[in-house]
C-alpha cells in the first residue's frame, strides 16, 4: 500500500531497504520531533532487523514535551487497511518503530 499504490505489496522488507529507500531517496528520521505527515514508519523486531511493516504517518500530535502520538495508516496483511496508533499494530508485525522520509531537509 505505501510504496504501490494499494496496487500490490512488498512481503521482503530487505527489498524496501536495500532498493526502495535508496532509489527514492529516503532518510531515516533522527528524532521523533521530526516525523511529519506523509513520512513512513518502519516496523522491526529489533532495531537493525529486517522490515516486517510499513505504514503512511498520516496525523501527528504533540501530547506533552517530547511526547508525541501518530496516526497511521496502514495494510495488515490481507486483512485490509486501518488507521491506528504508531503504537497498536499486531506484535507479529514488529516492535521497534522508526521514521524515515523523502523530505530532503531531514537531518540525518
Amino acid at each position: 500500500m505505501v510504496f504501490a499504490n494499494r496496487r500490490t505489496c512488498i512481503v521482503d522488507g530487505e527489498i524496501i531497504e536495500k532498493t526502495v529507500f535508496p532509489d527514492d531517496g529516503f532518510t531515516k528520521v533522527s528524532h521523533v520531533s521530526q516525523v511529519s505527515v506523509g513520512d513512513v514508519a518502519v516496523y522491526r523486531q529489533a532495531e537493525g532487523s529486517t522490515i516486517q511493516h510499513v505504514g503512511i504517518v498520516v496525523e501527528v500530535k504533540v501530547v506533552a514535551p517530547d511526547a508525541y502520538l501518530f496516526q497511521v495508516l496502514s495494510q495488515w496483511g490481507e486483512d485490509g487497511e486501518y488507521l491506528h496508533r504508531h503504537t497498536d499494530v499486531p506484535e507479529a508485525l514488529g516492535t521497534h518503530i522508526e521514521y524515515w522520509s523523502e523530505r530532503h531537509h531531514v537531518e540525518l
